[in-house]
């Protein structure tokens, strides 16, 4: 899903210039923002271990897409964390403001390389009873924000994790580029069977053959974060 193009009201966007704006409180939840990745690293990654997010929310996707893509884009940083009233964060909504032309937009951070823009939630957002109505949340949110002409949010799925989007309750529309999803189970023999037909199935054990005349193939998983850096290291050597 996409939010559309939307202007907002100059008169309430306020000035962010230093590295953490001051906190404001919205009728149940205080907002924090910043505006630089090092002053939000330690509260980001200790978010994220239990918090509901894509890969491409995570903090090191995101500090590595702006190291080397949205500084020189002068993607300006607008890291917005939600907290709740036991000062515990809630969610976590990562954006930025570009300058297209002679517009302003509020964009997703790392909009362009990623496949699903949404905010990171705490694993228990949807249950928390004194949640302020997102689209009230969100007006708060753009308030505190510098100045900026429009909004422009795209590629958000429906659900981040198991909880709905919270973005969805907005005017959003279709994105023109849909994706496709599956659940896999716990035994992948039983979901192979269910998705693979059986000429697809021998297809699958005729190409296994002529590996095997290759020499022995062997399926490695890496788990430690050397193993997982070799790993990656070697597709893009292979590539």
């Amino acid at each position: 899903m996409s939010l559309a193009a939307t202007k907002t009201d100059k008169n309430k966007a306020q000035p962010a210039s230093l590295q953490e704006t001051e906190a404001t409180r919205s009728n149940t939840d205080l907002l924090t923002v910043y505006t630089d990745f090092s002053s939000v690293e330690n509260i980001w990654r200790r978010f994220e271990e239990t918090a509901d997010c894509y890969a491409f929310q995570s903090f090191d996707f995101l500090s590595t897409w702006h190291k080397h893509l949205g500084a020189s884009s002068k993607t300006d940083v607008q890291i917005v964390v939600v907290w709740s009233a036991n000062a515990k964060p809630k969610m976590i909504v990562p954006l930025g403001i570009v300058q297209t032309g002679r517009i302003r937009k509020v964009v997703w951070l790392g909009d362009n390389v990623s496949d699903y823009n949404a905010p990171l939630l705490a694993s228990d957002f949807s249950e928390q009873a004194d949640q302020t109505p997102f689209a009230e949340l969100w007006s708060e949110i753009l308030s505190i924000l510098p100045s900026h002409d429009c909004v422009e949010l795209e590629r958000q799925p429906a659900l981040v994790g198991e909880q709905a989007n919270p973005f969805m309750e907005l005017a959003v529309t279709v994105n023109a580029s849909g994706a496709h999803m599956t659940v896999m189970g716990d035994d992948f023999s039983v979901y192979f069977n269910e998705k693979r037909n059986a000429k697809t199935k021998k297809q699958y054990r005729n190409r296994r053959k002529r590996l095997r005349e290759l020499g022995e193939t062997e399926y490695v998983h890496p788990q430690t974060e050397s193993e997982i850096s070799a790993s990656i290291s070697k597709l893009v050597e292979l590539t």
